[in-house]
Formats: C-alpha cells, sequence, structure tokens
C-alpha cells in the first residue's frame, strides 16, 4: 500500500477506538509522511494517559530508530505530563532507554524534569550521566550545581566535559 492510502485509512478512522491500534501501529512505517499523519493524530484525538506508557514502549525498539524518533517527539510534545511514567521508565536495564528517557526528560525544558535528571546523573552509563548533566545545565536547576562539582571528579573526560559545560 502506497503512502497516501495509508494516510487515507488513518484520516477515516482519526478519534476512533479502530483507529487507536493503527494510529500506534503507523508510528513504525518506513514512510516519515505517514508517521507524521500518525503523530498527529495520536496527540490530537487520543488522551495522553492514553498514550504515555505505549510511546515509551517504542523506546525499546532497536530495528527500528524512526518509530523510537518518533515516540519520543510525541513524550516531548505530551510535556510533563509523562515525567511519572518516564521516572518508572527509567528502572529499566537497558541504558539505551535510559539515555532515551533522559533526552525526552531534558528535552521538555521543564524544572519539573530535575528529580530524573539528578538521578541520571548517578546512572552506570556514562552516555546516561553526561546526557543528564547536559540537560541540568540547560535549564539552569541551581539544585543540580553541587552534585554537578561533585561529578567533576569523573574519570570519563567525556562526562567531565559535560559537566563543565552544565556549569559554565
Amino acid at each position: 500500500m502506497d503512502y497516501t492510502a495509508k494516510i487515507k485509512k488513518l484520516l477515516q478512522v482519526k478519534g476512533t477506538e479502530e483507529g487507536f491500534p493503527l494510529y500506534l501501529e503507523s508510528l513504525k512505517d518506513p514512510d516519515f509522511r505517514v508517521r507524521k499523519v500518525a503523530l498527529e493524530g495520536l496527540l490530537q484525538h487520543y488522551p495522553p494517559e492514553r498514550l504515555i506508557d505505549r510511546l515509551i514502549e517504542f523506546l525499546y525498539i532497536e530495528d527500528n530508530a524512526a518509530a523510537r524518533n518518533t515516540a519520543i517527539e510525541a513524550l516531548i510534545n505530551i510535556g510533563p505530563q509523562a515525567l511519572k511514567s518516564l521516572e518508572s521508565a527509567f528502572r529499566t536495564e537497558n541504558h539505551d532507554v535510559r539515555k532515551f528517557i533522559v533526552d525526552v526528560a531534558g528535552q521538555m525544558n521543564t524544572p519539573r524534569a530535575v528529580p530524573l535528571l539528578l538521578k541520571a546523573i548517578q546512572d552506570e552509563d556514562e552516555n546516561v550521566r553526561a546526557a543528564a548533566a547536559e540537560y541540568l545545565g540547560k535549564l539552569k536547576a541551581k539544585e543540580a550545581v553541587a552534585p554537578l562539582i561533585r561529578m567533576l571528579q569523573e574519570e570519563d573526560l567525556w562526562v567531565k566535559y559535560s559537566v563543565l559545560e552544565a556549569l559554565g
């Protein structure tokens, strides 16, 4: 089925119960136009509380970066309402998913993300720690200054660089 037929089908079922799983599945479509319509439809016609956990599941998809990125975009658009679920999901052992969660929380650009980011600077994965430090700096979170200064003891140069950028 070409992308126009897929989009037409999405538009026919927007806002319906039948449409919800189709919109979610369309976030995995190889065509960016289909993913864009699906993303917009989900955000406009379905309540965030119904979307958040389903979108977090997309962060675990390893073989479809476009689907993951679309889910990340959706979670950022949902905003602080998604933070509680993101905090729960941060407990995963998957360091890539923890990094995606930090990116989502940080790009929300809200002080409400600071507790999650403070937790993330203590993560075992250096990419998670570096990203969290970077976002704390962008948020100018005063409560992060002391923990960031302590992070200057890090051996990992990339993390140190991110901390120095955050403190600068």
